[in-house]
């Protein structure tokens, strides 16, 4: 039974994938990199998880590569436009919480589906950037951080937010480990739960 609502979830996912290889809000909308980051997330958390097994599911995987493709293609078009609309790019805080959901979704898949040449530029700016900038994120962030970084290779800067998130938590045998500066909102990265889930990933 579970594996034949898992085949018909992954094919509701091919039904709406778009030609382009991005996910619509609703069937009829204009892909959305959001909800695209966040469907490539769940499906490289379950392959991670040994939830869901590659090589028996090609028609994920290759649903997989156009999303990446999608994701590569417009976080490429966003950098030239950060470079035109700002000729001092080099020397400013542009890490936030989309370019973080980017990189770490798509460190589940790094080494499956390797950066194309013509992403290298991007991938090094905002790998400086994370190290740089990461103080300046809330928990959950510097956790998606902390992950897609050592994911990249950079394992000193990830022990680094990771020591950072150890010295700054409370602990209490009614509470567990938990953290004073943590606040919700209404945004995607606010959420306490998934804040926590994150927390302990990293």
């Amino acid at each position: 039974r579970m594996a034949a609502e898992q085949e018909t979830a992954f094919r509701k996912l091919a039904d709406n994938q778009t030609v382009n290889g991005g996910w619509p809000w609703f069937p009829g909308m204009p892909e959305s990199e959001y909800i695209t980051r966040h469907i490539v997330t769940g499906l490289g958390r379950l392959i991670h998880l040994k939830s869901v097994h590659p090589d028996s599911n090609q028609g994920m995987m290759e649903m997989i590569q156009k999303a990446i493709a999608f994701l590569d293609q417009e976080m490429l078009k966003d950098f030239q436009e950060l470079k035109k609309r700002d000729t001092l790019y080099r020397k400013n805080n542009h890490l936030d919480a989309s370019v973080i959901h980017y990189f770490y979704a798509r460190s589940f898949f790094r080494d499956t589906y390797p950066f194309e040449d013509s992403m290298q530029e991007v991938v090094a700016f905002y790998q400086a950037q994370a190290v740089q900038y990461w103080t300046g994120q809330n928990n959950y962030l510097k956790a998606m951080t902390a992950l897609f970084l050592n994911r990249m290779d950079d394992g000193k800067t990830a022990r680094l937010i990771i020591k950072s998130l150890v010295e700054t938590a409370l602990r209490s045998e009614e509470m567990g480990m938990y953290w004073r500066n943590q606040t919700s909102g209404w945004f995607w990265f606010q959420a306490p739960i998934e804040t926590q889930a994150m927390l302990i990933e990293a």
